[in-house]
């Protein structure tokens, strides 16, 4: 009865996924134009956060890719710290809200280097998929051998989901004896409790400090330096493009933002005022943007 009820739930969010997304973003929205400080902003983020990790489950439920577990876990975190964040500064104050936070993203740090041990190493790329160029080809055949047996046994069990273990796929070889292991494994090590460490930065420091500023932009540099020289396939040459080109965003963060950004938004801003309908729709642009960037949760993309 229990089997069958899965698999009933899974048919259903696999049928109704692209409502589930639609309903997702219009409540997304709707939270950021709600006014702070409002029942209906907790409302609203409590229904973007379970429609989220509904979301999270028809990925799941399609299982191609199939996804591990400690990438599903991490994807309904992340779905989930907008509200913990809103109930946190509600409860502990702007500044008390941290230290949760701390905790939070530490959980999310586990669950990251726990699937890039048990992928077998190599660079977990934007979607949490773990690459296989820095294992070489023995990985990459490995993964892909894994990714057809379980999309077999699936078909076999009638369900998209596979709980084949990854073991069964990997090489033996430990990460540190392969090409370029050592600096890829410190790498990513990095990057995966970069936002622990700010979160304790800003608790001890305050957001406008620079010094969590610094140091969460060197570990981002100091990740990127150590993937230089590491060999990389396609897919993990593109993450990291793509993890240097989110570098940008580093200037919309405080104090970064009170210094470089925020004079030029605000006199943009004050010079459209005149203008009707536009003037007004600047002044709210601006208003959501800084809103926005005052939330952790809305930041931990980079």
């Amino acid at each position: 009865m229990r089997r069958l009820s899965w698999e009933s739930a899974g048919a259903f969010l696999r049928s109704h996924e692209a409502e589930l997304r639609s309903l997702e973003g219009l409540v997304q929205h709707a939270a950021w134009l709600a006014p702070e400080g409002e029942t209906a902003d907790l409302v609203l983020e409590a229904a973007a956060a379970l429609l989220g990790s509904l979301g999270v489950a028809c990925e799941a439920a399609r299982g191609v890719p199939p996804l591990p577990p400690a990438a599903l876990g991490v994807r309904v975190l992340h779905q989930c710290e907008a509200l913990l964040e809103l109930l946190a500064a509600r409860a502990l104050g702007a500044e008390g809200k941290w230290g949760t936070l701390a905790a939070w993203e530490a959980g999310k740090a586990a669950l990251r280097l726990t699937a890039l041990r048990r992928a077998g190493g190599g660079v977990l790329l934007g979607d949490l998929a773990p690459s296989a160029g820095a294992a070489g080809p023995l990985a990459a055949g490995a993964e892909r051998a894994e990714r057809t047996l379980a999309a077999l046994a699936a078909f076999r069990r009638g369900r998209a989901l596979s709980s084949l273990p990854l073991e069964l796929c990997r090489p033996r070889q430990p990460l540190q004896a392969r090409p370029g292991g050592r600096a890829l494994l410190a790498a990513e090590t990095l990057r995966a409790l970069r936002p622990v460490v700010y979160c304790l930065a800003v608790r001890r420091a305050g957001r406008r400090a620079w010094g969590p500023w610094l140091t969460a932009l060197a570990m981002d540099l100091g990740s990127d330096a150590l993937l230089r020289g590491a060999p990389l396939g396609p897919p993990e040459a593109a993450e990291l493009r793509r993890r240097r080109a989110l570098l940008v965003y580093y200037l919309l963060f405080s104090p970064a933002y009170e210094v470089a950004a925020q004079p030029g938004l605000h006199a943009a801003a004050a010079a459209l005022r005149r203008v009707p309908l536009l003037g007004a729709l600047a002044e709210r642009c601006v208003e959501t943007l800084e809103g926005t960037l005052s939330q952790h949760s809305y930041t931990t993309a980079l």
